[in-house]
């Protein structure tokens, strides 16, 4: 049922509306499955990305994120000693930092500490 609806989710996505590039596709994505390639079909999942150049496109781990700097790690402990565990209220003070991210960093702050 996953591998379905992800199927019919990257079928709305992209739209494939073209029958041979859909019945390519569908292929490359059975060949993934069962542990082959796409490449030796000649087509990567990752043809259809909507007219951008493949420079552009996220790769890997890599996912526009940018490394915490030492301003942003106090800012962080600031923040939770004036706002307890509010998240949103810390964040607001990061441009570019979600709440979520600024939690996350705070939980491996801690960690980090509790190693030493």
């Amino acid at each position: 049922d996953a591998v379905r609806n992800r199927w019919h989710r990257l079928q709305q996505t992209h739209s494939l509306t073209d029958e041979s590039h859909q019945k390519r596709v569908h292929e490359a994505a059975v060949a993934l499955l069962i542990g082959g390639t796409s490449d030796s079909l000649g087509l990567s999942l990752g043809d259809q990305n909507n007219g951008e150049t493949p420079s552009t496109c996220i790769k890997g781990a890599d996912h526009g994120r940018a490394m915490w700097s030492p301003q942003e790690d106090a800012m962080i402990e600031e923040g939770v000693r004036k706002h307890g565990c509010r998240w949103r209220q810390i964040a607001a003070s990061l441009p570019g930092r979600s709440d979520s991210s600024v939690r996350n960093r705070w939980m491996r702050m801690l960690k980090d500490r509790e190693a030493t």
